[in-house]
C-alpha cells in the first residue's frame, strides 16, 4: 500500500513525493515527526496502517503536519480486496484535494479509471516485485515465479506485466545473457503493459531498461524517449530519473545527466547508486576533486568494486598515481573477482602511463578476458584505448575508442576532453573519430 500510494500521488506534478525506499528506513525508527520530516525535507507526512482479513481490507491514512505534528486529515477506508487498485487512486485524490495540489484533467482521469483486480494476483504481484528488486539470482527466480502467477491470475494487470518485464531482463542480463528467450518474453510482457495502459509510467521505464542493453545496440535515443514519458507520468518516479541520467551520461549530454541524477536523489536520499553517479558525471566534466569528493560520501557497504575503480581513476587524473595503482591493486587483491575487467584495466592504463608497455599488454589481454561478456564492457573498452594513447600508439587507441563509443559509450566530452588521449590528437584517424562524435553529439543535443 505504501508504494502504491507513493506512486499515485507521483503522479501529480504539483506534488514531490518521497520514494519508498527512503521512507521505509524510518519504519520503526525511534525519531520523532518532526525529526524525521526534516530529514527527509518536507512539509507533511502520510502515516497509517492496512489491515486484511479474507477478502476485505481497512485501511487508516492520516495526514500530519511535519514541523508541528499538526493533525491535518485523516479518513478509514473498508474496502473489498479486489478494489485495492481504486482504494488507492481514492486516498490519493483525497490527499492531493487536502494539501490543494492542482491535479490535471489527464492525472485525475488517470487516477479515476482504475479496475478491479483478483486478490490473490495482487498479493503475488507485491511478493514478485520485493524479491525483483534485490537483483540477485535466488530472488529472481523467486520473483519471476511470483509474477508469472500474478499475470496468470488476472491476465489485465497491466503493473504485473511490466514488473514480469523487468525481472525477465534481470535474468537476461545479469545470469542468463546467453538465453535469447528470457530477452524476448521481457519484450512480450512489456509489450502487454502498454497494451493495457499506455500511460503506465512503470511500464516506459521497463521498456527503457529493455531497449538500453548491449543486445539491442544501446538504443539510446529510444530509451531516452522511453524514460522521458515515465518522468512526464510520474514526476516523484525517482528511478527514471536515475536511468534517463545514466544514458544522458553515456551519450555526453553531461548538464543534463547532473540534473536528473540530482533529481533521483532529492527524491530518494537513500539511493546511493544516483548519489555515485553525480560523481561520475563530475568526472567526466572534467571536475576530479569534486568527483572525488562525491565518492568520499559513498557508505562503505555500496558496491566495493564501482567505488575502488572510480577512485582510483580519479585519483589518477589528480596526479595522484602512487594513491590510484594502490587503490586498484588492494581491491583486486582483497577481492579478486573484476567483473568486467574494469581495475584490471585501470592497472593497465597506469603501466602504460610510465611507459611499461610490455605490462600494460599483458593488463589489457587479462582485462578483455575477464569483461567478456559483461554489459558494460564499454568502460573497459574506453581504458584499453586510453592506455594505448598513453603508448603513443593511435591505431589500437582508436580501435578501442570506436568499440566503446558504438558499445554503448559515444560520450563526445569525455573523448575531447579527457588528457589521457592528448598524444594521439594529432592523429589523423583519431581526428576523424572526434568529428563523427560530435555530429552524433550535435544530434543528440536535439533530442
Amino acid at each position: 500500500m505504501t508504494e502504491a500510494l507513493i506512486s499515485n500521488l507521483a503522479q501529480i506534478r504539483a506534488v514531490r513525493v518521497i520514494s519508498r525506499t527512503t521512507v521505509m528506513r524510518y519504519k520503526g525508527a525511534k525519531k520523532s515527526l518532526p525529526e524525521i520530516a526534516r530529514e527527509l525535507g518536507v512539509d507533511a507526512v502520510i502515516e497509517g496502517s492496512v489491515m486484511r482479513s479474507g477478502d476485505r481490507v481497512r485501511v487508516t491514512a492520516q495526514m500530519m503536519e511535519g514541523a508541528t505534528e499538526t493533525h491535518l486529515w485523516g479518513k478509514e477506508y473498508d474496502r473489498d480486496l479486489r478494489d485495492v487498485l481504486a482504494l488507492q487512486s481514492e486516498v490519493a485524490r483525497a490527499i492531493a484535494g487536502e494539501i490543494r495540489a492542482e491535479v490535471t484533467p489527464d492525472v485525475r482521469a488517470r487516477l479515476a479509471a482504475s479496475r478491479t483486480v483478483n486478490p490473490d494476483a495482487y498479493d503475488a504481484f507485491l511478493r514478485g516485485r520485493a524479491f525483483s528488486r534485490r537483483e540477485n539470482q535466488e530472488d529472481n527466480n523467486a520473483a519471476i515465479a511470483l509474477l508469472e502467477k500474478a499475470v496468470a491470475l488476472d491476465p489485465e494487470f497491466s503493473t504485473a506485466h511490466a514488473e514480469l518485464s523487468r525481472a525477465y531482463r534481470i535474468r537476461s542480463f545479469f545470469f542468463a545473457p546467453q538465453e535469447e528467450q528470457w530477452e524476448e518474453k521481457a519484450f512480450t510482457e512489456v509489450d502487454r503493459a502498454l497494451a493495457l495502459d499506455p500511460d503506465s509510467a512503470d511500464a516506459h521505464l521497463a521498456r527503457a531498461m529493455l531497449l538500453w542493453v548491449p543486445s539491442q545496440g544501446f538504443r539510446h535515443e529510444e530509451a531516452v524517449r522511453e524514460l522521458r514519458r515515465a518522468v512526464e507520468l510520474s514526476p516523484s518516479l525517482d528511478e527514471a530519473h536515475h536511468q534517463l541520467g545514466l544514458v544522458y551520461l553515456h551519450i555526453g549530454l553531461l548538464d543534463q545527466a547532473q540534473l536528473a541524477a540530482e533529481e533521483a536523489v532529492r527524491l530518494n536520499p537513500g539511493n546511493t547508486l544516483a548519489l555515485y553517479r553525480t560523481g561520475v558525471v563530475e568526472l567526466y566534466q572534467g571536475k576530479y576533486q569534486q568527483a572525488l569528493d562525491v565518492f568520499s560520501r559513498i557508505p562503505g557497504d555500496f558496491n566495493p568494486a564501482l567505488v575502488a575503480y572510480q577512485n582510483a581513476w580519479t585519483l589518477f587524473y589528480l596526479g595522484r598515481k602512487k594513491e590510484a595503482l594502490a587503490t586498484a591493486e588492494s581491491y583486486l587483491a582483497r577481492y579478486g573477482n573484476d567483473e568486467g575487467g574494469l581495475s584490471t584495466s585501470l592497472q593497465a592504463l597506469f603501466a602504460a602511463d610510465v611507459g611499461d608497455a610490455r605490462r600494460a599488454e599483458e593488463k589489457i589481454r587479462l582485462a578483455i578476458a575477464r569483461g567478456k561478456g559483461y554489459g558494460h564492457f564499454h568502460h573497459t573498452a574506453y581504458n584499453i584505448a586510453s592506455a594505448y594513447a598513453l603508448l603513443n600508439r593511435p591505431r589500437e587507441a582508436v580501435q578501442w575508442l570506436e568499440t566503446a563509443a558504438s558499445d554503448g559509450l559515444p560520450c563526445y566530452p569525455l573523448f575531447e576532453k579527457d588528457p589521457n588521449l592528448d598524444r594521439i590528437r594529432s592523429d589523423a584517424s583519431f581526428a576523424a573519430f572526434l568529428a563523427r562524435q560530435k555530429a552524433q553529439w550535435e544530434r543528440f543535443k536535439r533530442l
